[in-house]
């Protein structure tokens, strides 16, 4: 009877074992397809990501270059303004310093009219 319990209690912890052995087997394997799928999705996800970065990187980068001619047009009008006002200015100033030259021009006119004539 000893003999049949030590044998059956060697049968049972031969096929424990086996179990054991096989449930490992079992759970690293599934935990290797898990890694595997979750690194495939993990390598789409970034490459969607990758994709959206770069369409909005483009879209930005021509939004940025239409913002920038205008900018530079404005600039553009901007010193054409300015170009004319100085201009204009320019004419005030010649107007306000030739105005007592006519003013002494028209005294002279005057004084020569009374006394000379």
């Amino acid at each position: 009877m000893k003999n049949v319990n030590e044998s059956l209690s060697h049968t049972i912890s031969v096929q424990l074992s086996k179990l054991i052995n096989s449930v490992q087997e079992a759970t690293v394997a599934e935990v290797k397809y898990s890694l595997r799928e979750n690194e495939n999705n993990l390598r789409e996800a970034t490459d969607r990501f990758e994709e959206i970065l770069n369409r909005t990187c483009e879209k930005f980068d021509t939004d940025m270059t239409a913002i920038e001619k205008k900018l530079d047009q404005k600039v553009v009008d901007l010193e054409r303004q300015q170009r004319r006002f100085f201009t204009f200015h320019g004419v005030k100033h010649v107007v306000f310093w030739l105005q007592p030259l006519f003013s002494l021009a028209t005294l002279g006119l005057v004084i020569w009219s009374i006394f000379f004539k």
